[in-house]
C-alpha cells in the first residue's frame, strides 16, 4: 500500500505521465555523424529532440554530414522495426538530405527549409544497419544563428507519445476542473493507478491504463467538456528577419499556398493572419493565389487581422506613424481584400505604448491581441482591459506563445488557464511561426482524435473575433490594466543605430512633405502613401529593434533612399507654389511645424559676396554666418508660414559670439595667473544672452552652466568652487559626458542589455579647439581616441536659441563578440535639480516612469526635473534613454554580435541637444523644441515660378497643451486633414485659427471618415479635448 500523501500521489503521477511522454516525443535514439566539410570541431550528435551537438556554422560555409543507421529495434518503447522512418526539418539554412545517394528532402532556397511538413526518409526500418544518410547545408549569408532541428520519428513513437499526452492532460484538467471533495477524491484515485512508466511497458498497458482512468473520472467528463477551446491557425511569418526579403517573399507565397490546400483537405480548418504587406506581395506575384484568399476571406475561414499594415515596433514607431500603420492597413483591407479589420495583432511586439488603445479604437479595432509584455506577469493574464493614457479601453488577450502544435497537453494547458481565470473558452493558437510554416496536417488530423476523446475539452477551428464575443457573452471579469506596459528587450533601443536613422528621418520628411503639399494644395497621396508605407514595413519589430540579419539593414538603407526621393521630390514641388509670391532670388524660408518658432535655417552651397545680414519684408533684419554648411541665420516665422528675406550689405554690425580661454571662477589653487593664459586655462568660457557656460579642454564636457533667465547654476561638482576648503569636482556628474558601457556577454545580445560591468567616462585625453565663432553662433570641437574608436564632437552655442547643440561624428570600432561582452557609448547629462521626475515622449503622448536607471524607450525628447526647473535632452534618431535619480543619459551606439556579428562598427553621424529652462516641461515649450530639431527650416532660394498658392494655415492659439501632429491631404483628396493631440495629461480647451472663411470641418476617426460637423465662427473653432485626447478634423475649403 503506498504511503504517499494525497498531493504527492497527483505530483508524482502527473511527472510519471510527462516524463514519459515527453521521452517518447523524443525519443528516437541518438546518431553520431562525421564531419565530411564544414567549420568546427568535434563530433555532431543528432538527439532525439532534433538538436545538434557540435554543428557549427559560419558564413557562406558549406556543411556536410554523414551517419550510418544503426539502429536498435525500438526506440523510447515503441517498436520500430517495419515502420518508416520520418522527419520534420526546422531551419534556416537551404538543406539537402540523402539516403543512400537517393534524394529525400532538397531545398536550394529558404521558402521550404523551415516547415512542418513530415516527409519520409527510409521507407521501413530493419534493426541494425538501415543504409547510410548525408545532411547538406548552406550558409547563405551572415546569419549563424544554430537554428536546425532534425526531427526523427516513427508513427509508433508519435502514437505512444498521443496516447501518453492525452493520460497527462486527462488527469490534469481533472485536477484543475474537479469541485467537490468527492472528485478530488477521483482524480486522486485515478492518480494512484499511474506507476512508474519505463520503456519496457507496453502500449497495451498505456491503453488499459488509460480505460481505467477514463471510467474513474467521467462524473469530470461534462464540466471538462463545457470549456470550449478556440483554435486559431497562423503563420507567424517575420519580414527580413534572419533572410533577406526574397526569402521572406518566398515564405509568405508557400504559407498561403499550403494554407490554401489544407483547407480544401479539412475543411474546419479557418487560418487568422495579419500585416496587409504580405497580402499585397501575394496579390502582386501570385494573382490566382489571391483570388482564393479573397474567396476564403469571403467565406469566413480566412481572417484578416490586418489592422496595422505590419507588425511593428510599439515603442520607437512615432504617433503619426501608428496612425499611417493603421490607415495603410484598414484602407488596404477594405479596397482591396473587402472587410473592415476589427483586431489588432501584434503578438511578437516587444512592449506596447500607453497610447494604443485609443489609437487602435480610433481606427475601428475592437480587440488587441499579443504575446509579449503580458501585465499579469507571472499570472499571465489570458484577457484583460486594456486602459489607455486617455481613458479608452480595449479588450486586449494574450497567449503563452502565437506558435505551437495541437497536442493533448496544449488544449489541456489553455483550458486550464482560462479555467483559472473564470472564463468559459480558451484560445491557443496553432502553427509553426517566425519563418513560417503555419498550420500541419498532422496537428488536424490529431484534433479529430482529440475532438473524440473523453476528458478533454472540446476543441475546434476558430476566429479570434468569434473568441472573443463568446468570452465576453459570459461577463467575465477581467482586470484592468491601465498606460503602457512593462518593457523588453531593451538593448533593441539602440542596436543597428542606422535602421534608427533611416526610421525618424523618413518620418520626419514625410511628416513635411505631407505638410507642404497640403498647404500648397497639392494632392500627392499616392506617392506619399507608398512611401509611408515603405517607411512602415521597416518598422517590422526586429528590423526597426536591430535584431535582424546584417543583409536586412542593406536592403533597409534602399528602401530609405527611395523614401527620401520620394519626400524631397513633393517637398520641393509644394514650395515652388509656396514661395510663387516671393520674387526670385530671394531667400525663402517655410516651417513646416504649427506652431510660431525661432530656429536655424540653413540655405546650403552659398557663393556669392556674404551679405551682413538678411532682412524680411517687414524690415526685421537678421544676423547671418557663413560657414562650411552653408549660410547660416535664425529667423523667426509663424505655423506653416512661408517667409522672404533679402540680403543687405551694409556697415551694420552684430555682436560674436565666440570662446575665450578661462580658468574657474574662482580657484584656490591658483595663487597668481599663468604668464600665457590663452595656451594653459584649462577651459573656455562662452556667454550668450541665456548662459554662461566653463566647457573643460581636456574633455569637451560642459562643466559649469549658468542660466541667465533664474539665476541657476544647472551643474553641482563640475568644477571646484571657492569655499574655505577644497571641494570636490567631478566631470563625470556634469553635462554632455561622454561613457564606454561595456554588458558581460551574454545571448540574444541584440535583444537584452544586461548586466553593465564597467562604465568608463571620457574626462580627460581630448583636446578642443574653436572652429567657428560668427553673430549666430560659435563652435567648439573636441578629439577623443579612446580603445579603437574615435570621436569628433561639434558643441554649439547661439545667439538667439536657449539649446546647446551637439553634432557628434564617430568612427566607432569597438567590436562585440562572446568573449568581451558588447560595447555601449552613451551619453550623460547630470543637473542639480530640487526634484528628478524623469518624463519621456511617446506615440502622441508623453509618460514619467521611476528615475531607476533601467534603459526605457523614447521618441524625441527625454526629461528630468520638476515643476521649477528641468533638462530635457533631444534627439533626431536615438531611443534609449536611462534617468539615474538627476542623471539623463541616452544610449548612441551599441555592437551586439548576434544575428548581425558587426552591427553598429563603422561610421556614425550623432545629432542631439541639450535644452535647459525654467519651469516644468509642459511650460518649456519641449514639444516644439523637439519637434523644431527633427524638422528643421526649410531654406533655398525662390525659383519664381509662377503658381497659385492655397492660402490656408490652421494654427492654435497660445496658451493651450494641444498640439498639432499632422497636417496633410485626405486620403481621398478631399479637404485637408489636421491632427490634434493633447501633449500634457491635462483636459482644456483648444482654439484653432487661421480658416479660411465659409470652411467646413468635420470631426473624423484615424481612417479619416467623415464624423460630427464641427462649428466655425469667424476662421476658428473651439475644441475640448481629454487628458492625452487624440482628434483628427478634415477641413473642406471653400
Amino acid at each position: 500500500m503506498s504511503t504517499m500523501s494525497t498531493p504527492h500521489v497527483l505530483h508524482t503521477a502527473l511527472q510519471r505521465l510527462r516524463a514519459a511522454a515527453d521521452r517518447a516525443l523524443n525519443g528516437f535514439p541518438s546518431i553520431a555523424w562525421q564531419r565530411l566539410s564544414g567549420p568546427g570541431e568535434g563530433t555532431p550528435v543528432l538527439h532525439g529532440t532534433g538538436s545538434f551537438e557540435n554543428l557549427f556554422v559560419e558564413p557562406n560555409a558549406e556543411v556536410r554530414l554523414s551517419t550510418k543507421l544503426n539502429l536498435p529495434n525500438t526506440a523510447a518503447g515503441a517498436p520500430i522495426v517495419g515502420e518508416p522512418l520520418q522527419g520534420t526539418l526546422f531551419t534556416l539554412y537551404p538543406t539537402r538530405i540523402t539516403w543512400n545517394g537517393k534524394p529525400i528532402f532538397e531545398d536550394d532556397s529558404l521558402s521550404v527549409a523551415a516547415g512542418s511538413a513530415l516527409f519520409t526518409i527510409v521507407p521501413a526500418l530493419k534493426e541494425g544497419d538501415n543504409g547510410e544518410l548525408r545532411l547538406e547545408m548552406r550558409i547563405p549569408n551572415h546569419q549563424v544563428t544554430g537554428w536546425y532541428q532534425l526531427r526523427l520519428t516513427t508513427p509508433s513513437l508519435r502514437n505512444r507519445f498521443e496516447k501518453l499526452d492525452i493520460l497527462w492532460a486527462q488527469l490534469a484538467l481533472a485536477h484543475g476542473f474537479a469541485q467537490t471533495e468527492t472528485e478530488r477524491r477521483l482524480v486522486q484515485e485515478a492518480a494512484a493507478l499511474v506507476p512508474e512508466i519505463t520503456d519496457e511497458t507496453s502500449l497495451d498497458q498505456i491503453e488499459a491504463l488509460s480505460q481505467q482512468i477514463i471510467t474513474i473520472l467521467t462524473p469530470l467528463q461534462k464540466p471538462i467538456a463545457d470549456m470550449r477551446v478556440h483554435l486559431i491557425g497562423h503563420s507567424h511569418i517575420d519580414m527580413n528577419w534572419l533572410w533577406t526579403w526574397p526569402d521572406t517573399v518566398q515564405v509568405i507565397l508557400r504559407d498561403f499556398k499550403s494554407v490554401l490546400q489544407l483547407m480544401e483537405e479539412f475543411p474546419e480548418l479557418t487560418f487568422s493572419h495579419s500585416q496587409p504587406a504580405t497580402y499585397e506581395v501575394v496579390r502582386q506575384k501570385a494573382p490566382d493565389l489571391f483570388q482564393k484568399v479573397l474567396e476564403r476571406i469571403k467565406e469566413g475561414r480566412w481572417e484578416a487581422t490586418t489592422v496595422a499594415w505590419i507588425e511593428n515596433d510599439s515603442n520607437m514607431s512615432s504617433g503619426e506613424a501608428h496612425v499611417r500603420q493603421m490607415l495603410e492597413g484598414v484602407r488596404y483591407s477594405q479596397e482591396v481584400l473587402g472587410v473592415t479589420p476589427t483586431t489588432y495583432h501584434a503578438p511578437d511586439t516587444f512592449g506596447h505604448a500607453g497610447n494604443i488603445p485609443q489609437l487602435a479604437t480610433l481606427a475601428g479595432a475592437e480587440r488587441y491581441y499579443h504575446h509579449r509584455a503580458n501585465p499579469g506577469q507571472a499570472q499571465l493574464w489570458p484577457a484583460y482591459w486594456w486602459e489607455g493614457q486617455d481613458g479608452t479601453r480595449i479588450l486586449a488577450f494574450s497567449t503563452p506563445s502565437y506558435n505551437g502544435e495541437i497536442y493533448a497537453r496544449d488544449l489541456a494547458e489553455a483550458a486550464l488557464r482560462a479555467h483559472h481565470a473564470g472564463h468559459h473558452c480558451a484560445l491557443h493558437f496553432h502553427g509553426i511561426g517566425d519563418h513560417g510554416g503555419g498550420p500541419s496536417r498532422q496537428n488536424l488530423e490529431a484534433l479529430r482524435r482529440f475532438q473524440k476523446t473523453p476528458l478533454l475539452p472540446t476543441a475546434f477551428c476558430s476566429r479570434l473575433d468569434n473568441y472573443t464575443r463568446e468570452l465576453l457573452q459570459h461577463h467575465p471579469v477581467l482586470p484592468v490594466h491601465r498606460g503602457e506596459s512593462s518593457t523588453i528587450f531593451e538593448g533593441c533601443y539602440t542596436t543597428h543605430a542606422d535602421t534608427k536613422y533611416y526610421n525618424r528621418t523618413g518620418e520626419n520628411l514625410l511628416c513635411t512633405a505631407d505638410t507642404v503639399a497640403a498647404l500648397a494644395g497639392q494632392n500627392a497621396t499616392e506617392a506619399l502613401s507608398q512611401a509611408w508605407r515603405t517607411v512602415c514595413f521597416n518598422q517590422f519589430h526586429d528590423i526597426l529593434d536591430g535584431s535582424a540579419i546584417h543583409e536586412a539593414y542593406e536592403q533597409n538603407r534602399e528602401d530609405f533612399l527611395a523614401v527620401k526621393a520620394t519626400a524631397q521630390q513633393v517637398i520641393q514641388q509644394a514650395l515652388d507654389v509656396l514661395e510663387s509670391p516671393l520674387p526670385p532670388g530671394v531667400i525663402a524660408v517655410t516651417n513646416p511645424l504649427g506652431f510660431e518658432r525661432t530656429d536655424v535655417a540653413r540655405l546650403e552651397g552659398w557663393t556669392e559676396t556674404p551679405p551682413t545680414a538678411l532682412q524680411r519684408v517687414d524690415g526685421t533684419r537678421y544676423p547671418l554666418q557663413i560657414t562650411a554648411e552653408g549660410l547660416l541665420f535664425t529667423p523667426t516665422l509663424g505655423a506653416f508660414e512661408t517667409a522672404g528675406y533679402l540680403p543687405v550689405y551694409d556697415e551694420l554690425a552684430f555682436p560674436v559670439l565666440a570662446p575665450e580661454p578661462a580658468y574657474a571662477p574662482v580657484d584656490p589653487r591658483s595663487l597668481a595667473p599663468p604668464t600665457d593664459a590663452a595656451e594653459s586655462a584649462p577651459y573656455y568660457r562662452i556667454e550668450t544672452p541665456y548662459f554662461i557656460a566653463y566647457i573643460r579642454r581636456d574633455c569637451g564636457i560642459i562643466v559649469s552652466l549658468y542660466d541667465k533667465r533664474v539665476g541657476k547654476e544647472v551643474v553641482g561638482y563640475g568644477l571646484r568652487r571657492g569655499s574655505d576648503y577644497l571641494d570636490s569636482a567631478r566631470p563625470d556628474l556634469a553635462l554632455g559626458v561622454l561613457q564606454l558601457v561595456d554588458e558581460y556577454p551574454h545571448g540574444m545580445a541584440a535583444w537584452h542589455y544586461d548586466e553593465v560591468y564597467q562604465e568608463f567616462s571620457l574626462i580627460r585625453g581630448a583636446t578642443t579647439r574653436i572652429l567657428e565663432t560668427g553673430p549666430v553662433r560659435c563652435v567648439l570641437e573636441t578629439r577623443h581616441t579612446v580603445r579603437k574608436t574615435t570621436i569628433l564632437q561639434k558643441i554649439i552655442f547661439y545667439q538667439t536659441l536657449p539649446r546647446i547643440d551637439f553634432e557628434t561624428h564617430l568612427d566607432w570600432q569597438e567590436v562585440g563578440n562572446p568573449q568581451v561582452g558588447i560595447p555601449n557609448l552613451k551619453v550623460a547629462f547630470t543637473a542639480r535639480l530640487s526634484e528628478c521626475q524623469a518624463w519621456f515622449e511617446t506615440p502622441y503622448a508623453a509618460v514619467r516612469r521611476p528615475s531607476d536607471g533601467q534603459e526605457v524607450p523614447a521618441l524625441r525628447w527625454a526629461w528630468v526635473g520638476g515643476p521649477e526647473y528641468g533638462i530635457a535632452l533631444l534627439n533626431d534618431s536615438k531611443y534609449g534613454y536611462d534617468v539615474l535619480g538627476c542623471r539623463l543619459r541616452m544610449n548612441l551606439v551599441r555592437t551586439a554580435y548576434e544575428p548581425d556579428t558587426c552591427s553598429d562598427v563603422g561610421l556614425h553621424q550623432v545629432r542631439y541637444s541639450l535644452y535647459p529652462h525654467p519651469a516644468f516641461w509642459p511650460e518649456a515649450g519641449v514639444i516644439e523644441a523637439a519637434a523644431g530639431f527633427n524638422q528643421p527650416l526649410i531654406a533655398r532660394k525662390a525659383n519664381g515660378k509662377n503658381a497659385r498658392c492655397a492660402i490656408c494655415r490652421p494654427h492654435l492659439a497660445p496658451g493651450t497643451t494641444v498640439k498639432i501632429g499632422c497636417l496633410k491631404t485626405a486620403h481621398d483628396g478631399n479637404g485637408i486633414i489636421v491632427r490634434l493631440y493633447e501633449s500634457a495629461g491635462r483636459s482644456g480647451i483648444a482654439l484653432l485659427k487661421g480658416l479660411p472663411e465659409g470652411t467646413q470641418v468635420w470631426e473624423t476617426t484615424l481612417l479619416e471618415t467623415e464624423g460630427r460637423p464641427c462649428n466655425v465662427t469667424q476662421g476658428a473653432l473651439s475644441l475640448s479635448f481629454l487628458p492625452w485626447q487624440v482628434k483628427t478634423l478634415r477641413l473642406l475649403l471653400p
